[in-house]
């Protein structure tokens, strides 16, 4: 979503493909078919092999709101500028409590894709 797309991976065992080198965990899966949908289509996996890694910590806050940031870029044709904003406004109450480096460069990558994502919208 951010562009960022430099991330360590690891070879699968069972599928052609990878997963993210921190992952908790992982399923390799094959596709089985497609329900064609030109909003939302549906793909069908067969799980073939899962595994797991570590235990998953939970999330804090500022994780929290990052991911539901992403949520709202992913979003971004769908919902008005004010509802993106709006919402942007009370993640980052969260978001400033509990921030650490980490989350705050990848806060940094997620509202500067909205921004840019809304200026390319509103020129349209």
């Amino acid at each position: 979503l951010t562009g960022h797309r430099d991330w360590p991976l690891r070879k699968a065992k069972k599928v052609e493909g990878y997963f993210l080198n921190d992952a908790l965990a992982h399923c390799e899966v094959e596709l089985t078919h497609v329900d064609d949908d030109p909003v939302r289509p549906k793909l069908f996996c067969r799980a073939i092999r899962s595994a797991n890694h570590a235990p998953f910590p939970g999330f804090n806050r500022a994780q929290f709101s990052v991911l539901e940031a992403a949520i709202l870029l992913s979003r971004i044709t769908r919902l008005s500028p004010a509802k993106i904003h709006t919402e942007l406004e009370y993640l980052h109450i969260g978001f400033n409590k509990t921030a650490g480096p980490r989350e705050r460069e990848a806060w940094g990558w997620v509202t500067k894709a909205i921004e840019q994502k809304l200026r390319e919208l509103q020129a349209q």
